[in-house]
């Protein structure tokens, strides 16, 4: 029997995937919470890098590995633990199904929905995520970016504040506009810590008597 060449280079490309489902350039998530990239310094020496930005750039790719960017960070990271944005949607859905209580793939989706222009389903999936997990600061600053795609500054400013209060590591290097509004949340709080100070500070002086303005009531 003879084998017509494209028919092995059909079989070849199905095989390795690499042609057929390729990574370079598309955006990418996480899979799970807690992963880390890996990188070498200007020394030589390897480096562990936390992953600490949600969507990156896939700027290379080897095998069963993927180069990922992040303006800031970038580094080198297993295939098996990342899934591209296009296929974000069906894969978290999927988790979802299966495990309702899973706020990771809850809050995964969300960003799959605001990335197809779904902001009102963004939020949807960040209300459950924080639902599921309220004390995941992590989870609160992402809902208070889908508050932002809603336009409702007043709530994305409170999540960016209350995230940055638990977690002041990610204050500072959140991409604008979020990292504006956590500053913004600050400057609220101090001023409303001012504000009430000012109105004790009144009420105070309202109920302290003034030096002989008791002698008038005395009988």
């Amino acid at each position: 029997m003879i084998v017509h060449p494209f028919l092995l280079i059909a079989v070849a490309i199905a095989t390795t995937g690499t042609a057929a489902d390729p990574w370079l350039s598309q955006k990418a998530l996480a899979r799970k919470a807690g992963l880390s990239l890996t990188d070498r310094g200007k020394d030589g020496k390897p480096l562990t890098l936390p992953v600490r930005h949600l969507v990156y750039s896939v700027v290379a790719e080897d095998g069963d590995r993927i180069r990922v960017n992040y303006p800031g960070q970038e580094g080198w990271a297993a295939k098996s633990d990342w899934v591209r944005l296009a296929d974000a949607m069906e894969h978290f859905s999927g988790r979802v199904k299966d495990d309702p209580k899973d706020a990771f793939a809850w809050s995964r989706r969300g960003i799959a929905n605001r990335y197809a222009g779904k902001p009102d389903l963004a939020l949807k999936d960040l209300e459950e995520a924080v639902r599921l997990a309220p004390k995941d600061s992590d989870l609160v600053g992402i809902r208070g970016m889908m508050w932002w795609a809603n336009k409702n500054l007043d709530k994305a400013i409170a999540d960016y504040t209350e995230s940055c209060a638990t977690r002041s590591d990610i204050c500072g290097r959140l991409p604008e506009p979020w990292d504006g509004l956590a500053r913004e949340g600050r400057v609220r709080q101090g001023n409303l810590r001012l504000q009430r100070s000012g109105s004790r500070r009144s009420a105070l002086r309202s109920r302290t008597p003034r030096p002989g303005s008791h002698v008038a009531g005395e009988g």
